[in-house]
C-alpha cells in the first residue's frame, strides 16, 4: 500500500479526492456522521477484519452520501461474504438505539461488493440502507439483523436498487423486514409525467426476515422486478414473502426468470400478497416459480395476472388464491 496515513475515515475522507482508494488498516468506532460528497470513492479492508462501529454521536447515521456526483464503493469483486473483512456495526449491542439509519443516500451511489457485512442496527426510521432518490447496486455482501419501522435491511424512497448478489437477511421492520420500496409521482405543471421508485431483483438471498404488519421479505409501493434470486423463509402477517400495492404509482410486478419464492409463512399470500389498487398486473414468465404451498394471494377480485411468455420450469410454477370464490 502507499499514500498518506490519517488517524481517522472523517479525515482520510475530507483529504481525499475523487477516484481515490481508501483503506481501513483498523477498527474504528464512528465520532460523527461520516459525509462524502462530490465525491467518489472506494472504500476497502487490508485484508484483516476491520469493522466501522457507530456510536451515538452519528447524528445523522453512520454514513451519508449526498449530491448526484457523491459515490462509495464498498469491497471489491474478489471479497469473500463467507468471511467479510470489512464490517459496518450499528451497535445495538453496545447500547446504540437512536441512529436513524446506517447508510444514507440522497442522489448519491452506493456500490457493494462481496465481502461487506452490515449488521446490528436498531434504527428509529429506516433500514441499514436509506435511498433517498439514488442508486443503490449490490453484488455481493451481507446486511443481516437489523431492525427499523420501514425496510430493515433497505429502505428506498424514489431511489434505484439493483441487487445482483448477496444476502439480506434476519432483519426485522414493521412493513418490509428485507426491503420497503416506496415510489412517487413525478409532476410537472401539475401533470404527472413520470414515477420514482424501484427495486430489480436480479439474484441473491432473502431470506429469514420479518415484518410485523407486511411485507416479510419485500413491501413494495414501487416498480418491483424479480428475475432471479431466492425469497424463503420471510414471515408476516399479509405477504410473508413479498407485498406488493399501487397506490402511490401505477407499477406492477413481474416474476420471472430463475426467481424462486418459496416456504414463507402468512396468513394471506404466505408467497405473494398482490393488492391490485392501482390498475396494474403481476406479470409471471420463464422459470420462475412461487413453490407450494407458498400461494399468490390477490386482495383485489378483479387483479390479472399476466402470462408474458412460455413457463420454462417444471411442475407448478404458481398457485393463486383470489379474494373470493366468485365466476
Amino acid at each position: 500500500m502507499t499514500g498518506v496515513r490519517y488517524p481517522s475515515l472523517a479525515t482520510a475522507v475530507a483529504a481525499a479526492t475523487s477516484g481515490d482508494r481508501l483503506v481501513m488498516i483498523g477498527n474504528e468506532t464512528l465520532g460523527a456522521t461520516l459525509v462524502v460528497s462530490n465525491k467518489m470513492l472506494t472504500l476497502v479492508s487490508d485484508g484483516s477484519v476491520r469493522t466501522v462501529t457507530a456510536s451515538t454521536n452519528c447524528s445523522d447515521g453512520m454514513v451519508s452520501i449526498l449530491g448526484m456526483t457523491a459515490t462509495l464503493t464498498l469491497g471489491e469483486p474478489g471479497g469473500s461474504d463467507a468471511s467479510p473483512t470489512l464490517v459496518f456495526d450499528g451497535g445495538r449491542y453496545l447500547g446504540v438505539s437512536s441512529l436513524s439509519k446506517m447508510f444514507f443516500l440522497d442522489l448519491g451511489w452506493l456500490t457493494i461488493h462481496p465481502g461487506v457485512l452490515m449488521r446490528n442496527l436498531a434504527s428509529v426510521t429506516a433500514g441499514a440502507i436509506y435511498n433517498q432518490l439514488g442508486v443503490v447496486e449490490m453484488y455481493g455482501g451481507r446486511i443481516e439483523n437489523n431492525s427499523a419501522p420501514y425496510g430493515g435491511g433497505i429502505c428506498t424512497q424514489m431511489g434505484d436498487v439493483w441487487i445482483y448478489g448477496g444476502s439480506i437477511t434476519g432483519n426485522v421492520a414493521e412493513f418490509g423486514g428485507g426491503i420497503y420500496n416506496d415510489a412517487a409521482q413525478w409532476f410537472m405543471n401539475n401533470i404527472i409525467v413520470g414515477y420514482y421508485g424501484q427495486v430489480d431483483f436480479h439474484g441473491g438471498l432473502l431470506a429469514n426476515n420479518m415484518a410485523n404488519v407486511a411485507g416479510g421479505g419485500i413491501f413494495s409501493y414501487g416498480k418491483l422486478d424479480i428475475s432471479g434470486g431466492q425469497i424463503l423463509r420471510n414471515s408476516a402477517p399479509q405477504g410473508g414473502g413479498v407485498l406488493h400495492a399501487n397506490g402511490k404509482a401505477p407499477y406492477g410486478m413481474s416474476l420471472r426468470g430463475s426467481a424462486v419464492v418459496a416456504s414463507n409463512t402468512a396468513t394471506q399470500g404466505s408467497g405473494i400478497y398482490y393488492n391490485d389498487d392501482g390498475n396494474t398486473w403481476l406479470t409471471l414468465a420463464e422459470g420462475a416459480r412461487v413453490h407450494p404451498s407458498n400461494d399468490v394471494f390477490l386482495a383485489i377480485g378483479t387483479s390479472p395476472v399476466i402470462l408474458e411468455s412460455a413457463l420454462t420450469g417444471r411442475g407448478v410454477a404458481a398457485r393463486l388464491t383470489p379474494s373470493a370464490y366468485v365466476t
